[in-house]
């Protein structure tokens, strides 16, 4: 009666060591395990990867600030050289390019008013902005109402002299920023 089986020990499934679980389970839940930690790896690296692309982007926005800051002080500088041949009594007066000038820094300023990103940056570095741009606003009406009112050059000149500390004054405030935001 050896060819018979003890019974109850045929029917049991082959264990692997002291666990007590099949051997079949045991590396089932070791492969699944493995591919689980391989997965979580993977969303590691891709993440870290992620992060990376995110620093970058932001170092290219505080970039584009900066070069945007840039940009006003060159339209600034391109104003103050048109003032200083407006106030040439040597030359003819050209209030076209004079006006063309002053109304591309006034754009370059209003992007600044109304471009939150340029806006908080610069906020950033320069606490006083606000009463700057107010300072630009109450200048800006002045040359607006002296711009509209029909004049000869001799007498243009004179308001034109006028406004020049003023204008240097704001310049000079303005034209820290982009330095100031790139050292950010």
């Amino acid at each position: 009666m050896n060819d018979m089986a003890t019974p109850g020990k045929a029917d049991a499934p082959a264990t692997s060591g002291a666990s007590g679980l099949p051997a079949p389970r045991w590396l089932g839940l070791a492969a699944t395990a493995a591919l689980a930690s391989l997965a979580l790896l993977a969303l590691v690296l891709l993440q870290l990867q992620q992060l990376g692309h995110l620093g970058r982007s932001l170092r290219s926005s505080e970039e584009i600030d900066s070069l945007y800051m840039q940009r006003q002080l060159t339209e600034y500088l391109q104003l103050r050289e048109q003032w200083a041949l407006a106030l040439d009594g040597s030359r003819p007066l050209d209030l076209e390019a004079l006006a063309l000038r002053y109304e591309v820094w006034l754009g370059r300023v209003e992007l600044l008013r109304e471009d939150s990103d340029a806006y908080q940056a610069a906020q950033a570095v320069r606490p006083g902005l606000d009463e700057d741009l107010g300072r630009i606003g109450a200048f800006m009406r002045e040359v607006d109402a002296m711009m509209a009112k029909p004049m000869s050059d001799a007498q243009r000149r004179a308001p034109h002299a006028r406004l020049r500390p003023e204008r240097v004054a704001l310049g000079t405030r303005l034209k820290e920023l982009p330095r100031a935001v790139w050292h950010q």
